[in-house]
C-alpha cells in the first residue's frame, strides 16, 4: 500500500508503524482516529473487529463514532459471523454501502444463497455483496469455511444477467468434492472450482477469456490474503469495561 502509519503516542501507549489496536477506548482516542483518517484516503483501510457482540456499549460507540470514520474507504474486513451480524444492525446493506470493499476474511460459513440482504441473514447477505458487481473490473474475494450451498451458487451464476468478478478461497475435507467448470453465454463469463494446492480450494467467477497474467496475480493473492500481513489495520477490539469516562 501507499502510506504506513507513523508511529504516535496516545495516552502514552506506542503504537507500531501499520497498525492502530483500538482496545481501550475514549475521546482522545476518537480525535486521534479522526487525525489519521486522511492516511488511508488514497490507500484504504483494513478494518478488523473482534470486540464480543454481546458488548452493547462498545457497538454503540462502533456505530456512532468509529464506522464513520472507515466506511467510506474501507476495502477489507476481518470479522466473525456473530460481529458481522451485529455490525449489520447498523444497515442491512451494510457491506454493499462499502464502496471500495473488495475482501472479507470470514470467520463463517460459506454464502447462501438466495442473496438477501434480509435481517437476519448475513451468510446471505455476503452472498448479495459478492454478485454485486464493483464496476471497476476488480475481483471479490473471500476466505471462509464451506459448509454447503455450492449448489445454490452453482444456479445463481447460471441464471444470472449482469457480469460479476470474485475468487473465494476456502479449505475443504472432502473427497467426493471434485472440480468443475460452468458457463454463462450470457455474460461471457466463466465459474472454475479447482484445488490450488493440498490445503487451498479456489472458486473463481471470471470472464471466458480473461487476462491470465492479471488473474493469476489475483488468484495469488487470494491464497495469500492474511490479516496480520495487511498495512493500514484499524483492529477494533475493545469491551464495555475499556471504555473511558465520558463517551457512554
Amino acid at each position: 500500500m501507499a502510506h504506513k502509519l507513523s508511529t504516535f503516542l496516545v495516552n502514552g501507549s506506542q503504537f507500531p508503524k501499520d497498525r492502530f489496536p483500538a482496545n481501550y477506548v475514549d475521546q482522545t482516542v476518537i480525535e486521534f482516529l479522526q487525525r489519521i483518517r486522511r492516511l488511508f484516503d488514497s490507500s484504504g483501510t483494513n478494518v478488523f473487529i473482534g470486540t464480543s457482540d454481546g458488548q452493547s456499549g462498545s457497538w454503540e460507540i462502533i456505530r456512532q463514532n468509529i464506522w464513520p470514520l472507515v466506511s467510506d474507504n474501507i476495502c477489507r474486513l476481518c470479522s466473525s459471523s456473530s460481529r458481522l451480524d451485529r455490525l449489520r444492525q447498523f444497515s442491512p446493506a451494510i457491506l454493499r454501502n462499502c464502496a471500495k470493499l473488495q475482501s472479507i476474511d470470514y470467520y463463517g460459513f460459506f454464502p447462501e444463497f438466495p442473496a438477501e440482504d434480509n435481517a437476519n441473514a448475513s451468510n446471505q447477505a455476503v452472498a448479495k455483496w459478492l454478485f454485486t458487481p464493483r464496476g471497476d473490473g476488480l475481483p471479490k474475494m473471500i476466505r471462509c469455511l464451506y459448509s454447503g450451498g455450492m449448489d445454490g451458487l452453482k444456479r445463481s451464476f447460471v441464471n444470472a444477467s449482469e457480469s460479476d468478478n470474485f475468487i473465494i478461497k476456502f479449505w475443504i475435507d472432502d473427497d467426493d468434492f471434485g472440480p468443475f467448470e460452468l458457463t454463462n453465454n450470457w455474460t461471457g463469463e466463466r465459474l472454475t472450482f479447482r484445488r490450488f494446492n493440498e490445503n487451498n480450494w479456489l472458486l473463481v467467477r471470471c470472464p471466458i477469456g480473461r487476462e491470465e497474467d492479471k488473474w493469476t496475480n489475483w488468484e495469488k493473492e487470494a491464497i495469500e490474503l492474511d490479516w496480520w500481513r495487511q498495512w493500514n489495520c484499524i483492529d477494533i477490539n475493545f469491551e464495555d469495561r475499556d471504555i473511558g469516562d465520558g463517551m457512554v
